[in-house]
């Protein structure tokens, strides 16, 4: 009775993650975006004094599989004033 319960309560459980899924998903890409956008803010900001400060925003899987994604990360680059071509 006991794995009957526990099978249940994990169909339950992955039923609600599977529509929760779409707005954490959602989230993540959002939050992914503001923290990428104000990070190349300060790397601007950092380039202007002449200081080119190695950084990093990791990125999820399924951001990566965005095909826009290159296009938003130059159009951000170009918003904020860091020289293109980088090196990566």
């Amino acid at each position: 009775m006991e794995g009957i319960i526990a099978l249940i309560l994990i169909r339950s459980i992955l039923k609600e993650l599977t529509r929760s899924h779409l707005l954490i998903c959602t989230i993540f890409s959002y939050l992914t975006q503001k923290t990428l956008s104000k990070t190349l803010q300060y790397a601007a900001a950092w380039q202007k004094t002449g200081r080119a400060i190695p950084f990093s925003v990791n990125l999820s899987a399924q951001l990566l599989s965005d095909v826009d994604l290159p296009d938003r990360i130059e159009d951000e680059l170009r918003k904020v004033g860091i020289a293109l071509p980088i090196s990566l």
